[in-house]
C-alpha cells in the first residue's frame, strides 16, 4: 500500500455529486469522489459472485488442509482414519518450477529504428530497477496464486520507506483487492474503480494521516470521549462534527472497518477512473500527448500551426483514501502512467460470470476420490467380515474382538461343527479393487491439470522411453498450460511497463550517462537527454526520453542458469564434432558462454593467439583508437613494401632489357658469321662437285682410248 501525504485533507461536502465545471480547453475529472458514489461501489462489491471462499478452499487443498472439521468428526464416527495423500501440491509445484526455469528477461524496444542506443540505455536502467526491487520474486508469487486459484496481484509503486529501494514491486493477496466486475479488459484499463483494503493499527494510521488523528481516535472509541457541545464551542472544529454526523448516517457497517478490541481501522485505498472529453496533440513521430494550454511548448506548437489539437475521450485516474465513511484524501494519481498501480495475474475466467479459477479447481474431485478410496482401502485391510450362526460361539462380543486381531483364536461350540457355521472374510478382493481404482484417480489428478509424469521426472510403466517421445510429452504439457502462461507473460509485461514509467519519470530531463554492456567487449556509454546547441534551432537534446515512445517486451530467450548450462553444453558438443582447424575459430565463443569470471580476458588472449581481432562494434573507444593507429602503421608498412617491390621490379625490368639487347646483338653477329660460313661451304662444295665431274670425265676418256 502506498501511503499518501496526510496534509491533503478534503473539505468538500461529501454529498456534492455535481461535476466540476471546465472551460473545455484543459479537461478535469468529474471532481472528488463523493461518499454516495463510493457507497454504491461498495454495494456492488458485496454483491459480486461468491468466489473468494471457493478460492480459499482450493488454496487449502494445496496446503494439505483437505478435510474440514465436520468431515474429520464424521470419519471418526465411522471408524475411518483421516488419511490424506496430497497429489495436488507436487503437480502444482511442477508447473511453478517450469516458470522458474523458463523465465525470460524484459527488453525495452523502440518504436523507431534510430533509437536503439536510447532503448539499450533504458533497458539497463530498467534491469537495475528490476534487480533492486526483487521483481522476479514478486511475479513468481503472483504466478503461484494465478496457477492455484486463478488470481493474484502485483503492486508497482514507489517505496515510502526512505531507507528502502526507491521502487516497490510486491505480490498482493487476492483477499485485499476488489475491482469493477464489469471490466472486461485483462489489464482493467476499462475498470471504473479498484479498492484495496488493509487493517492497520491505530498508531500507524495516525502516523499516516496525522491531520485526522482526532477522527481516528474518536471513531475507535465510539465517540464516547468526545463532547459535541464542548468541541463546537471551544475549538470550532466543524469538520469533526460533520464527520460524526456522516458516520451516524452511513450505510457502511462498523464491523467492516472498525476493530475496537485490537484498536484497528480498515483503510481503503480507492483508485478510480473518470472519462472526460478533452484535446490531444498527435506528434509527427506518432506520439500522442494530452493538450495542455498552460504548457508553453504546446501553446507554441498550436499557435505556429505545426500541430492541430484534436478532440478525444480521455481517462483520468485519481486516488482517494477512506476509513469507513470518512474520506481522508482525494488527489490526482501520483504516477505518470495514468493506470492503476496493481497488475492482475488472471489464470482462467468463467465465460458466464468472469470468476477467476486455476488448476486446483479441476483437481479437487479426483483428489477427494484418492483420499476416500485410500481410507476405505486401509479400513478394509484391517476390517473383517464375519458370518456366524447365532449359537456358533459362546460370546459374540469376545469373538468379534478376537477376529480383529491378526493372531486371533476363536473357539466354537462343540455341537456347531457344520460347514459355514462361522465364516471370516478378510476383504482382500475388495481391497485390490479399491487399489486399482485409486491408481486411476491418482492419474486423473495430473490429467486434469495437463501435467504428465515425464514433466515431474517420473517414469510411466509402458509409456514413452525414448528421448524424443518424452520431450513430446513435456511439450504437450506445456501446450495445455499455454493459455495461463500467456496470461502470465502479458501481466509480467505490464509490470515492466509500469516500472519503466517510474524509471523514466525519475530520469526526467536530466542528462544521464548509462554504461551499456558493462564488463564485456561491447562496453560503451550512452548519454540520455544530452544537451547541445543547434546552430539554427538553439538548445536541444539528444536521446530525449520524453519525446520518444518505448515499449516493454519479453525476450524469447530464457535467462536462467539451467538454460545457460544447456546452451553451453550444446555449444561444447558442437565444437567437439568440428575438425581441429575449425575448433580454433569458435573456441573464444565457447569460453565466453561459460560463467568464468575471467572469461572475457581468456577469450581475448585466445583471439590474439589465433590471430583473430575484435569486430568494430565490440571495441571500446580506446581500442578503436589503437586499432586505427595499428591500421595506419600497417598501411604505411604496406606502402613501403609496395614501393620497395616496385623499385625491385623496375631494376629487374631494366636489367632484363639490357640483357635482351645484348642477346639480340650477339644473335645478330652470330647470324652474320653463320651466313658467311654457309656461303664458303656452298662454294667449296660446288668446287668439289665440279672436280669430281672432271675426274669422272677424264677416266671415261682414258677408258675409251684404251679400248
Amino acid at each position: 500500500m502506498r501511503y499518501a501525504a496526510a496534509d491533503q485533507r478534503e473539505t468538500q461536502d461529501y454529498d456534492d455529486d455535481l461535476a466540476t465545471e471546465d472551460d473545455g480547453t484543459y479537461p478535469k475529472t468529474k471532481g472528488p469522489l463523493t461518499l454516495h458514489r463510493y457507497e454504491n461501489w461498495l454495494w456492488e462489491i458485496n454483491n459480486q459472485p461468491f468466489w473468494r471462499t471457493e478460492a480459499d478452499i482450493e488454496a487449502d487443498y494445496y496446503d494439505n488442509n483437505q478435510l474440514t472439521a465436520s468431515e474429520l468428526q464424521d470419519l471418526h464416527d465411522r471408524g475411518l482414519a483421516p488419511l490424506v495423500t496430497n497429489l495436488i501440491a507436487p503437480t502444482v509445484d511442477t508447473v511453478l518450477g517450469m516458470e522458474a526455469k523458463s523465465r525470460t528477461e524484459w527488453k525495452v524496444a523502440p518504436d523507431e529504428d534510430d533509437n536503439d542506443d536510447m532503448a539499450e540505455a533504458l533497458n539497463v536502467k530498467l534491469h537495475e530497477a528490476e534487480r533492486i526491487a526483487k521483481v522476479d520474486r514478486a511475479v513468481s508469487d503472483a504466478y503461484a496464486g494465478q496457477i492455484k486459484v486463478g488470481l493474484h496481484w502485483a503492486e508497482v509503486s514507489r517505496e515510502f520507506d526512505p531507507f528502502a529501494p526507491p521502487y516497490r514491486v510486491k505480490a498482493v493477496h487476492r483477499r485485499e483487492i476488489w475491482w469493477d466486475w464489469l471490466a472486461r479488459e485483462p489489464d482493467l484499463s476499462d475498470a471504473r474503480y479498484l479498492v484495496r483494503r488493509r487493517w492497520t493499527d491505530e498508531d500507524l494510521a495516525i502516523l499516516m494521516f496525522p491531520d485526522h488523528a482526532d477522527l481516528i481516535s474518536n471513531a475507535l472509541s465510539g465517540w464516547n470521549d468526545w463532547n459535541y457541545e464542548l468541541d463546537e464551542n471551544a475549538t470550532g472544529n466543524t469538520w469533526l462534527i460533520r464527520e460524526w454526523g456522516i458516520e451516524q448516517n452511513s450505510s457502511i457497517e462498523e464491523q467492516e472497518w472498525l476493530d475496537t478490541d485490537r484498536r484497528r481501522v480498515c483503510i481503503h485505498e480507492c483508485w478510480y477512473r473518470d472519462w472526460v472529453r478533452g484535446k490531444i496533440l498527435r506528434l509527427p513521430n506518432g506520439m500522442v500527448v494530452e493538450y495542455n494550454p498552460k504548457n508553453p511548448l504546446h501553446a507554441e506548437a498550436v499557435v505556429s500551426g505545426l500541430i492541430k489539437p484534436q478532440s478525444a475521450i480521455l481517462s483520468k485516474v485519481r486516488l482517494a483514501w477512506f476509513i469507513g465513511p470518512h474520506k481522508l484524501v482525494d488527489m490526482d494519481s501520483p504516477y505518470p502512467h495514468n493506470k492503476f498501480p496493481y497488475v492482475p495475474f488472471f489464470g482462467k475466467r468463467e465465460d458466464r460470470t468472469g470468476v477467476p479459477y486455476g488448476l486446483i479447481r479441476s483437481m479437487k474431485s479426483p483428489q477427494d476420490e484418492v483420499n476416500a478410496r485410500k481410507r476405505k482401502m486401509m479400513w478394509l485391510l484391517s476390517a473383517r467380515r464375519v458370518i456366524a450362526d447365532e449359537d456358533a460361539v459362546a460370546n459374540h462380543e469376545v469373538a468379534a474382538a478376537e477376529v480383529a486381531r491378526p493372531d486371533s483364536y476363536i473357539k466354537l461350540k462343540k455341537d456347531r461343527r457344520r460347514e459355514n457355521a462361522f465364516k471370516v472374510d478378510d476383504n482382500v478382493d475388495l481391497s485390490v479393487q479399491q487399489f486399482h481404482v485409486m491408481q486411476e484417480a491418482k492419474q486423473e489428478v495430473q490429467d486434469a491439470a495437463g501435467v504428465y509424469n515425464q514433466m515431474m521426472g517420473k517414469d510411466m510403466p509402458g509409456g514413452a522411453t525414448s528421448g524424443i517421445a518424452i520431450n513430446s510429452l513435456v511439450e504437450q504439457g506445456s501446450i495445455t498450460l499455454a493459455e495461463m502462461n500467456d496470461n502470465y507473460r502479458y501481466s509480467r509485461m505490464l509490470v515492466g511497463e509500469l516500472l519503466l514509467s517510474l524509471v523514466k519519470e525519475d530520469i526526467g530531463d536530466q542528462e544521464t550517462a548509462v554504461l551499456i554492456a558493462k564488463g564485456t567487449d561491447k562496453e560503451r556509454t550512452v548519454v540520455l537527454n544530452q544537451a547541445f546547441n543547434h546552430p539554427q534551432i538553439g538548445p536541444m537534446r539528444n536521446n530525449d526520453i520524453a519525446r520518444t515512445k518505448m515499449s516493454v517486451v519479453l525476450e524469447d530467450v530464457p535467462n536462467t542458469p539451467t538454460y545457460k548450462a544447456q546452451q553451453l553444453n550444446q555449444l561444447s558438443e558442437l565444437t567437439k564434432a568440428l575438425p581441429p582447424e575449425m575448433q580454433a575459430a569458435i573456441v573464444d565463443m565457447v569460453v565466453e558462454a561459460t560463467d568464468l569470471k575471467q572469461r572475457h580476458d581468456i577469450a581475448d588472449r585466445l583471439r590474439k593467439v589465433n590471430g583473430m581481432g575484435k569486430q568494430a562494434d565490440e571495441m571500446t573507444d580506446e581500442e578503436k583508437a589503437i586499432a586505427q593507429q595499428q591500421q595506419q602503421f600497417q598501411q604505411q608498412m604496406q606502402d613501403l613494401q609496395m614501393r620497395e617491390q616496385q623499385a625491385k621490379t623496375a631494376k629487374a625490368e631494366a636489367e632484363a632489357k639490357f640483357t635482351g639487347a645484348r642477346t639480340e646483338k650477339t644473335l645478330a653477329e652470330t647470324a652474320k658469321i653463320d651466313q658467311t660460313t654457309d656461303h664458303d661451304i656452298d662454294s667449296h662444295a660446288l668446287s668439289v662437285a665440279e672436280g669430281a665431274k672432271r675426274l669422272t670425265e677424264h677416266r671415261q676418256e682414258e677408258r675409251a682410248e684404251g679400248e
